[in-house]
């Protein structure tokens, strides 16, 4: 991968609060789902990551034998010498696939598998942190009431609600007005 992809990894990171390793586990599912979707679920298709190169690479595993039946997930042992030096029977070959004619539909596929696995490790990153918190006083600021009464504070990475309930009577809470609650 190059120096972009490596800085985007690293913005998404630091914005969500999720490790690189999260995130870079997010695109190699992506990808994998993008190359499923398009080379279909017969085959038999991994990815590797390499950390410290970022480095994604597919590839199709097939199974060397004598006589192909299946030929989506098996190769002859001639055909195994062009990906690996003596195949015999019971080998695995891993044939890398071209990443570059994946498509429209499966990027936006990826696209939408990295953004839920990013959000997901967002969520439990938020519910680690206020999981200790329940019970004890916070502060906020008051970002709006609706119509019932309820207020909402923003307490950070999460906004919180107050009931009306939760409120000493009369009091009446603006945008911006500082909460312990």
């Amino acid at each position: 991968m190059n120096k972009q992809i490596y800085y985007l990894i690293d913005q998404i990171s630091r914005e969500k609060g999720v490790s690189k390793d999260i995130v870079l586990k997010a695109i190699e599912y992506a990808m994998l789902s993008a190359a499923r979707k398009k080379y279909g679920p017969e085959k038999e298709i991994i990815s590797k990551v390499d950390a410290e190169q970022y480095n994604i690479g597919l590839f199709e595993i097939r199974h060397v034998v004598d006589s192909v039946e299946n030929p989506e997930n098996e190769i002859t042992v001639e055909d195994a010498r062009e990906y690996m030096e003596n195949p015999s029977e019971g080998d695995i070959v891993e044939i890398s696939l071209p990443m570059e004619g994946m498509g429209r539909i499966s990027a936006q596929t990826a696209k939408q598998v990295i953004f839920q696995r990013v959000r997901e490790a967002e969520r439990e990153v938020i519910l680690k942190e206020y999981k200790d918190k329940v019970g004890q006083v916070v502060s906020g600021l008051v970002i709006r009431k609706d119509k019932g009464g309820v207020y909402y504070i923003d307490l950070g990475r999460v906004e919180g609600m107050l009931t009306r309930k939760e409120t000493l009577p009369g009091e009446n809470l603006k945008r911006g007005d500082a909460v312990r609650a």
